[in-house]
């Protein structure tokens, strides 16, 4: 057994050459004979091993001397059998390669291994640089690649190949003195960086450090613009950006399109602020999303008729539409039309935009819809119970460092990705952030569960909530537990749904019937459910009752209370896609009476065409109209309805729902 309290190296057969050759031995005092070139020494015994400053060492026994005469040894003076590599560092320039031993075929070195790795070094063939060489230091011996920057210091020089390729004043000799217009353009370019990012303004100004390293690159051919040239700069770029919109909605005009808005109102900190986008489709079928503006609102009340206003300016401003206002010293009627230039709007569902927006020929934002939708799910007693309890484990082990560490141990042992759960800033007043929470602690429930058992004590006295309650008070029963699980199985769908729902590469509005119709009948009680791909069962009585919430939410807002006017608006972008040919736009349930078929929602688009796109007939053809009266135009009946369940007839039939098919 060896000695010593070190491990025995993994392969000691390599290090052993059984008495053969001449055998290094490190001096222990002046009077030591093993600084002799005469005096062989034989290994007895290794008896431990060590690094030492990056460097393997290895405590021996030497054969016939007490154990007053061990020393610690390198691998390099240890006796083995020879494999063709040989010390580096004499023949070769570079300071790196003292740190390793290179094989050779004549002077052409073939390849090398480190001497800091132990028996184990793995060699590796040579690619003609040290830059290998380089990296291994860096990642696997940073000490000893300390050290040799230190040195690089204190000498004065680089230690790598660069030094041979680098001279004094290269930098000056490549760089001229630029132009203003080089200038300006540099300017532009640190001031759209500083706006895309939300960087300060004044950065390029105040920041020392940004500064010197401009000075460094450029040796005094540029300095970093000031705060007012900065401001100068967002305006050019802002004025450019406004010119480029108004070509845009004026060619948009002129082949007969409309442009459709979107609005609504960002506040924080007593910040409030009004933002319009418009958007467009181009020849291509591409949807364009392009900023009318952005308003200051904090000093603004944030009425219907504020909204209105401000809108209403912005988009004369670039062109949509024109806009005078009506002023009591001004003897005309002013002057509105861009109501008349906007297709259609959408906004959330707050009532002063709503108000304000009367005007105009629009519709609330589908996903804020479904978000209130789902929020009557989530607000079931036992379900908004539950979901609080999440919030406040999720709380203790975010801001817990002694918790997550527990944590990450109890995933490991359970063969799960170390991670905390999810904790977004709209957890509290939204849904997506609870149901991200609740799918963490479904697929982390062993984790969870063993962290409970094993660290009772520290999860009652860890940090405190906002509250003022700690992690044992948001502990899961077992019932809830399954809450969590049902809960995952139905929200899901919802967030499937939002996220097709969202796009802004592509038009949505043809999406809302068939993706909420599934929806509709996937939150109906009688429709088995599956989740990754396996059927599932909600059987917990308050998730029905909170799935009875969904249902009800869904089918009273997009089904029983629709005005006809925006059914007619889905239902004709709905025909008109392709990929819904085989839509039945059949919808029935057992109270509803009646159902939508497709031969009405062609109506819909036959009255749309008739009425607002097909072009004016000559005299001739009114005449010929009049001698058939057969061909005359149908007449559309006016679809009310009291509900639909949006859904195709046949589950194989209805199109992919995928965003990849979503174009």
């Amino acid at each position: 057994m060896p000695r010593g309290r070190g491990k025995r190296p993994r392969q000691q057969k390599s290090l052993l050459s059984q008495g053969r050759g001449l055998v290094k031995r490190t001096q222990l005092h002046s009077f030591d004979p093993a600084g002799s070139d005469d005096v062989e020494y034989e290994v007895e015994e290794i008896l431990a091993e060590r690094t030492s400053y990056g460097q393997e060492q290895f405590h021996i026994k030497w054969k016939d001397l007490d154990e007053s005469a061990n020393t610690r040894e390198p691998l390099s003076n240890l006796p083995g059998d020879s494999d063709g590599f040989e010390d580096a560092s004499k023949d070769l320039r570079s300071v790196y390669w003292q740190h390793f031993e290179v094989r050779k075929e004549g002077k052409k070195i073939l390849q090398y291994r480190c001497k800091h790795c132990g028996p184990g070094a793995e060699h590796k063939d040579y690619c003609g640089n040290t830059s290998n060489l380089r990296a291994h230091l860096l990642y696997c011996h940073k000490d000893i690649m300390v050290q040799l920057k230190v040195e690089e210091a204190e000498s004065g020089t680089r230690s790598d190949s660069a030094q041979r390729n680098v001279k004094t004043g290269s930098i000056e000799a490549i760089l001229p003195q630029i132009s203003s217009e080089q200038r300006d353009r540099l300017h532009r370019r640190i001031t759209f960086w500083l706006v895309r990012k939300g960087r300060p303004l004044t950065l390029p100004e105040r920041d020392v450090e940004f500064r010197e390293i401009f000075a460094e690159i450029f040796r005094g051919c540029y300095t970093p613009p000031t705060y007012q040239q900065v401001l100068d700069n967002i305006c050019a770029l802002s004025a450019e950006g406004q010119t480029r919109l108004v070509t845009a909605i004026r060619d948009l005009l002129e082949e007969g399109i409309l442009p459709s808005i979107a609005g609504d109102i960002w506040s924080e900190g007593g910040i409030a602020i009004f933002g319009i986008l418009v958007y467009y489709v181009d020849a291509n079928f591409v949807l364009h999303e392009k900023l009318v503006a952005a308003i200051p609102f904090s000093s603004v009340r944030h009425t219907g008729f504020e909204l209105e206003l401000a809108t209403k300016r912005a988009c004369a401003i670039m062109g949509i539409g024109k806009f005078v206002e009506l002023l009591e010293e001004r003897e005309n009627a002013g002057e509105d039309t861009v109501a008349d230039t906007v297709h259609c709007t959408v906004s959330d569902n707050a009532s002063n935009i709503v108000n304000g927006w009367l005007c105009f020929d629009g519709h609330e934002c589908n996903d804020h819809t479904l978000a209130l939708i789902v929020m009557e799910f989530l607000s079931q007693t036992a379900v908004k119970r539950v979901f609080k309890k999440l919030r406040g484990m999720t709380g203790h082990f975010n801001h817990s460092v002694l918790g997550a560490k527990l944590l990450y141990d109890c995933e490991r042992r359970c063969g799960l990705r170390e991670c905390k759960p999810p904790q977004d800033n709209d957890t509290r007043s939204g849904w997506g952030g609870a149901c991200r929470q609740a799918t963490w602690y479904l697929e982390n429930k062993a984790a969870v569960l063993k962290y409970d058992t094993e660290h009772p004590t520290k999860a009652s006295t860890a940090v405190p909530n906002l509250d003022g309650s700690v992690y044992k008070d948001h502990q899961l029963t077992s019932d809830e537990w399954n809450i969590v699980r049902e809960c995952v199985y139905i929200l899901t769908y919802c967030s499937s749904a939002t996220d097709l729902l969202q796009g802004t590469k592509y038009p949505t509005v043809n999406l809302v019937l068939p993706i909420l119709g599934k929806l509709a009948r996937t939150a109906a009680a009688s429709t088995r459910l599956k989740y990754q791909g396996k059927p599932v069962e909600i059987v917990h009585k308050d998730v029905l009752e909170a799935r009875q919430n969904l249902y009800g939410g869904l089918t009273r807002r997009y089904f029983t209370n629709l005005l006809d006017c925006k059914l007619e608006d889905f239902c004709i972008a709905t025909f008109l896609d392709p990929r819904y040919k085989s839509f039945n736009f059949k919808f029935a349930t057992r109270w509803m009476q009646g159902e939508l078929t497709k031969e009405k929602a062609v109506g819909f688009a036959r009255h749309c065409w008739e009425n607002n796109w097909r072009p004016a007939k000559d005299p001739a053809e009114k005449e010929a109209d009049l001698e058939e009266p057969s061909k005359k135009r149908r007449k559309v009946q006016s679809v009310t309805v009291e509900a639909f369940l949006a859904d195709s007839d046949d589950e194989d039939e209805a199109p992919s729902l995928e965003p990849d098919t979503v174009q």
